[in-house]
């Protein structure tokens, strides 16, 4: 362990010039696992001259890495994204034992974080003390521990920037994650987790997060004219996440359960999103037929919930969407969705999407009544 030390301490960044500032071009975004294409139309919308644009898939979730040389305050107005970093370095040729991490320590250590953290400040406010924040992943065939590492590298940032252990405060969120023979480097760029919403002061178990409803509105467009439905709209953050930004004719809610309906309104009401609540089952919905352009449905069982009979509730979608009309919503299984949907008739399936979602493997399928 000496040794190891030893080769720690002769870690040393290079002689460089005083130069000005460099600026942050490069940044990647974490995605939920099988959105990827979703997110990244949303991002050519909302970043202009996007450039180097290069998605990585993976089982957990995805990340879109791209150059970015406009302002960097629109990265932290993206809502299909569950996270944004500055990326300060992608590290290859990472082997599982020692001498990896000490390849990430020395990379670590020719990173400048000044222009990340000067990002940072221009994002959120000039910082007091410095300080850098640092989270640690690792896959689980390397030798060397995420809380090794980041010891390590840790030990070498405080060295470097000549930061006190016990007094410093930490206002830089650094993350480090070693994937297969790699290493991410990023900058935290949000001062909060993306994927939050503040308009959120009720919670309610089983709804979708933000970052999913805001991606099932991408999925099934928003047009000024549409009347919404959300036939278990739990606390409605897929009826607010429709909303934000988008003028419909209507949107309306409904629960089984009045104390959901409850939460929903509050939501609702922090969001400044007009909706119509009414308390029905999603089975036997009190509407006329056709009246409805959009219908977007969280068919995940609850907790504590009985089986749903879900020919009867695709049944009643196609009973009162308009001809032509589109239908988004999220099941278990990829095959049962199709199952069910065959069996009702009158849709055609225009998507079936695998998503990865905390452990689990739900189903986005978008439908389009025909005829």
């Amino acid at each position: 362990m000496a040794a190891f030390h030893d080769e720690l301490l002769e870690i040393e960044e290079p002689d460089r010039p005083e130069l000005p500032v460099e600026k942050v071009r490069n940044f990647y975004v974490t995605t939920i696992g099988g959105l990827e294409d979703v997110v990244l139309k949303d991002l050519k919308a909302h970043l202009k001259s996007l450039t180097h644009v290069r998605i990585e898939r993976s089982r957990r979730h995805g990340r879109i890495f791209f150059t970015y040389t406009r302002s960097p305050k629109h990265l932290l107005n993206l809502r299909s994204v569950e996270q944004v970093f500055a990326l300060l370095d992608d590290i290859r040729g990472i082997t599982v034992g020692q001498p990896g991490l000490i390849r990430i320590a020395e990379r670590v250590a020719r990173v400048d974080l000044v222009p990340a953290a000067v990002l940072h400040d221009i994002l959120h406010g000039p910082k007091g003390l410095p300080g850098f924040q640092l989270s640690c992943t690792v896959g689980s065939r390397h030798r060397f521990s995420a809380s090794e590492m980041h010891q390590v590298v840790r030990t070498v940032l405080d060295m470097k920037y000549e930061v006190d252990l016990e007094e410093a405060e930490r206002p830089y969120p650094l993350r480090l994650q070693v994937i297969g023979k790699r290493a991410l480097f990023g900058l935290q760029l949000s001062d909060r987790t993306v994927r939050e919403r503040t308009y959120r002061r009720v919670r309610v178990e089983g709804d979708p997060e933000p970052v999913l409803a805001y991606c099932l509105s991408l999925i099934l467009g928003i047009d000024p004219r549409d009347v919404i439905l959300d036939p278990r709209c739990g606390g409605a953050t897929a009826l607010i996440e429709m909303g934000l930004g988008n003028k419909v004719q209507a949107l309306i809610g409904g629960d089984v359960y009045p104390e959901v309906l409850l939460a929903a309104s509050a939501n609702l009401q922090e969001a400044l999103v007009p909706g119509r609540l009414m308390c029905f089952d999603a089975t036997d919905i009190p509407f006329r037929d056709a009246t409805v352009d959009k219908v977007v449905g969280n068919l995940l069982r609850r907790k504590g919930e009985p089986p749903l009979f879900l020919s009867k509730w695709v049944g009643e979608i196609r009973r009162v969407l308009r001809p032509g009309r589109r239908a988004v919503f999220l099941l278990d299984g990829r095959m049962q969705s199709r199952g069910v949907i065959d069996e009702v008739g009158g849709f055609k399936i225009l998507m079936e999407q695998t998503i990865h979602l905390r452990g689990k493997r739900p189903s986005v399928c978008l439908i389009q009544k025909i005829g």
